[in-house]
């Protein structure tokens, strides 16, 4: 039931933790990688069947086509092959969308747009109206390469599985320029805090040096602040989940 995660996480029990973790081998050729990859390839090709059946039925330009992806994904970084961490690889994916009515070919935009935009986006294209109660916000002025005040940070959430308990509860907030990281269920646990601009591969943390400490109370504030704005709530107090002990 709980799979191969959740093993480790039980033989990990009661071993300390090392100080530093010593890079292994890198396979450029790793066979599951490559596999991956290749699976990522029939996603191309389905994607040119439909542009190119939409081409030829004389439709491709009153199409909207959005590609992206629900998360990235770890192919060793970080010494990971997962998605469940709130480093670069996992958060972030590719987003190319075309309509040619509305946006012009070869425009690229760098505000921050989540998962949660993309159905608002649609309704707004569909000419309907987005409900009040909806996350998220429709992308549509940033497709028409308006000057809108755009969200300038965003709230990352991932509450830890039975499935995979060595993954713990993650929050934490990504501005342009730095990244705070915190695991509230773990006692005396380390925070993470990056500066995404001097050092894009988060390779240095932040979070205990002097010069940072400012940075790190102002990102810890606009942490709670979002907190509150999306009306965030404890996961352990809404479905009471326990780990067994087998």
């Amino acid at each position: 039931m709980y799979g191969a995660h959740y093993q480790n996480w039980k033989n990990s029990i009661g071993k300390p933790v090392p100080d530093k973790i010593t890079p292994r081998p890198w396979n450029p050729q790793n066979p599951k990688a490559m596999n991956y990859l290749r699976t990522l390839l029939a996603v191309d090709k389905s994607v040119g069947e439909i542009r190119e059946y939409l081409e030829e039925k004389g439709m491709l330009d009153n199409t909207v086509f959005i590609y992206g992806s629900d998360n990235g994904f770890f192919l060793g970084a970080h010494q990971h092959g997962d998605k469940r961490l709130m480093y670069e690889e996992s958060l972030r994916i590719p987003l190319v969308i075309r309509y040619p009515k509305l946006i012009k070919s070869g425009t690229t935009n760098s505000n921050m747009v989540l998962n949660i935009d993309i159905a608002p986006t649609i309704i707004e294209l569909a000419g309907g109206k987005v409900p009040e109660n909806m996350q998220g916000t429709s992308m549509v002025p940033l497709l028409r390469n308006e000057n809108v005040n755009w969200r300038k940070s965003f709230l990352y959430e991932y509450y830890q599985e039975g499935y995979a308990p060595s993954y713990v509860t993650l929050l934490g907030i990504r501005n342009e320029h730095y990244k705070y990281i915190e695991s509230p269920d773990v006692m005396n646990d380390i925070e993470e805090l990056y500066d995404m601009q001097s050092d894009p591969e988060e390779m240095y943390n932040l979070i205990n040096n002097p010069h940072y400490q400012s940075v790190k109370s102002e990102m810890i504030k606009k942490l709670d602040s979002l907190k509150t704005k999306t009306g965030y709530f404890d996961p352990k107090l809404f479905n009471g989940q326990e780990f067994p002990d087998e």
